[in-house]
């Protein structure tokens, strides 16, 4: 059976991807990874399988009726959904109708799941609890793969501590007049849940400016110690706001590349953040996960946040600041309970692509399976599909914000990389006998060898 699964954000999502695919392919199945766009529009000429769509929103239920005529089966996830502010919210990540289209939901744990169980009907069996495989990223022995990057790191930075950015909401990257919420027309499907969640977002909105904008203040404030602080912004944040205010000898400190942030964090002394989900990969790393806070907001307290991070309020200089951090200890070295962890993300003690794959296995059980091959898979055609996708790539505006965010997200994805990363996964994994080959361009096919001849 073949697994697609899609790919929005290089820096977030694509080890994640390629893990997930050794482990699966270990396991018997074929797995297809691909940039989302290029992935879909080469659909219809591969062999079908069980597509899994990165978010549940809208894209299941608008593509639904095109995947399956092409014989797949639809599942999806919520890329974002270890992030749940109330259960409101998690209802219109996965809203009903997606649910109902779908063949299963990917969920993270039980804290994401039972609000859809409390609220939808008859859906019990179209979840599947596997948290995430960013998360298997985080475990010994995948994690020694970042090592080499982080020594890299150390050699040219020396010890740093590192503030990984997530105000992508108020420093979103828009068009020049506009910003996150004056670009989003819709809030909900109903006037009562556009309201709602219209205030809901307004209130982050001005949370994370008030905050970011405080943080900004305060390394200025401290620059000429803190220039020991890195500063990494989130895929999707407009990053001359953080160049355009700091203090000249700050500037440099702010760094933008595609570099897994697991390197970086390890490469870290320690890890800030206002209330960013990868201060929570930071702690399960083993390091200091500070959120730093000036202005409270309930609305970004969430539970996950209370067992993973610490948090300083308001501290008054760099000195105050780190006499704070004296008293704190690392949380996933202490308070980590298993049951706690599990009830966030399942895969805490077994790996995703395992729950996910043993899923399958048993959904695909009675169905028919469908001998047939991808089309167009040769060389001629993979030079023409090139050709067709440099002339394109020429006529799109690389100067256009959205060209500028995409580009930002994902600037496309290698063979070699894949390869690479591929091999590095499945050395620490003592897995031997996996391979990849594009199959159409920047669409990655991740297979075990046949009697060990990778053609």
């Amino acid at each position: 059976m073949r697994i697609y699964y899609e790919i929005e954000v290089i820096k977030r999502e694509l080890d994640a991807r390629i893990l997930f695919g050794i482990i699966s392919a270990n396991k018997g199945f074929s797995v297809v990874i691909g940039k989302k766009n290029k992935l879909l529009e080469k659909i219809k000429y591969l062999i079908p399988g069980v597509f899994i769509f990165k978010s549940s929103r809208e894209r299941p239920e608008k593509l639904a009726q095109y995947l399956r005529k092409y014989g797949f089966y639809i599942f999806s996830s919520d890329e974002e959904g270890l992030f749940n502010t109330s259960s409101d919210e998690v209802l219109h990540r996965v809203p009903e109708k997606t649910i109902k289209i779908v063949d299963k939901f990917l969920a993270w744990g039980d804290e994401q799941a039972n609000p859809l169980r409390n609220n939808y009907s008859n859906i019990d069996d179209k979840i599947i609890l596997c948290g995430n495989s960013r998360f298997d990223l985080l475990k010994k022995p995948i994690k020694n793969v970042y090592l080499e990057a982080a020594k890299n790191i150390n050699k040219k930075y020396g010890k740093f501590d590192l503030y990984i950015s997530a105000f992508h909401k108020y420093n979103a990257l828009t068009q020049p007049g506009t910003n996150y919420l004056t670009d989003i027309k819709s809030w909900g499907d109903n006037l009562i849940e556009h309201e709602k969640r219209k205030k809901l977002f307004s209130n982050m909105f001005e949370l994370q400016k008030k905050n970011m904008m405080s943080t900004i203040n305060f390394f200025n404030l401290n620059s000429k110690k803190m220039n020991k602080m890195i500063i990494r912004p989130h895929p999707a944040e407009n990053l001359s706001t953080w160049t355009n205010n700091l203090n000249e000898d700050l500037k440099e400190n702010v760094i933008y590349d595609h570099i897994n942030t697991n390197s970086w964090i390890m490469a870290a002394d320690r890890v800030f953040g206002y209330y960013c989900t990868s201060t929570i990969e930071a702690s399960l790393l083993g390091k200091m996960a500070v959120n730093l806070i000036f202005n409270k907001g309930e609305v970004f307290k969430t539970k996950i946040f209370d067992l993973f991070c610490n948090e300083i309020n308001n501290p008054i200089n760099y000195e105050d600041l780190y006499l704070k951090i004296k008293n704190l200890e690392i949380k996933s070295s202490k308070d980590f309970v298993n049951d706690k962890a599990i009830f966030f993300f399942k895969n805490y003690n077994s790996y995703n692509a395992e729950l996910v794959c043993d899923e399958i296995t048993k959904f695909i059980k009675d169905k028919k399976k469908q001998n047939v091959k991808d089309r167009f898979d040769n060389k001629i055609y993979f030079a023409f599909f090139l050709i067709l996708q440099k002339i394109r790539n020429f006529f799109i505006s690389t100067k256009s914000i959205t060209a500028k965010l995409y580009n930002q997200k994902n600037p496309g994805i290698t063979l070699s990389e894949v390869k690479n990363k591929l091999n590095d996964f499945s050395k620490e994994l003592g897995i031997s006998n996996i391979e990849c080959r594009e199959i159409y361009p920047g669409v990655f096919e991740i297979k075990k060898m046949k009697n060990g001849d990778p053609n």
